[in-house]
């Protein structure tokens, strides 16, 4: 993954980048969102728009720094995201969490009324009730032998 642009506008650090978000990228998110930071950043939007990949390690290091930086009052918002990056935030339920928009306009709209972020309970019930279903959970105990 490629950082391809850094943009502040009030407060609002926009992130674009460009190709795979795999374990190889963990080092380009960190650095950018450090450089966020240090500037004071009160959002961060991550433009997906030219994504053309994502795989578990990328998914899981969007929610790592939505949660990291969370307590610190910076918000994370997604924006754009290519119907194939969709698929894969939807399926682990990443818009239940982290708010995804169409346009960087609509996400900074959203934060400046206060409604950027969903409210994470939903994630966790879904998850407690998908832990009930899951297949390793329902085969903790072994079938009978029919023999």
């Amino acid at each position: 993954m490629l950082l391809t642009s850094e943009n502040t506008v009030k407060g609002i650090q926009i992130l674009s980048f460009t190709g795979c978000f795999d374990k190889y990228a963990k080092d380009n998110l960190e650095a950018a969102i450090a450089r966020a930071q240090k500037i004071g950043c009160h959002q961060i939007i991550l433009n997906l728009a030219r994504l053309s990949w994502i795989d578990s390690t990328g998914l899981g290091r969007i929610l790592l720094t939505y949660y990291r930086l969370q307590p610190q009052g910076i918000r994370v918002s997604l924006i754009d995201p290519t119907p194939r990056v969709r698929e894969m935030l939807e399926l682990v339920h990443i818009p239940d969490i982290i708010p995804v928009f169409d346009t960087s306009e609509e996400a900074m709209e959203k934060q400046e009324h206060g409604n950027s972020n969903p409210v994470p309970r939903r994630a966790s019930k879904r998850r407690s009730s998908l832990a009930s279903r899951s297949p390793i959970a329902a085969s903790a105990t072994p079938p009978a032998n029919p023999l």
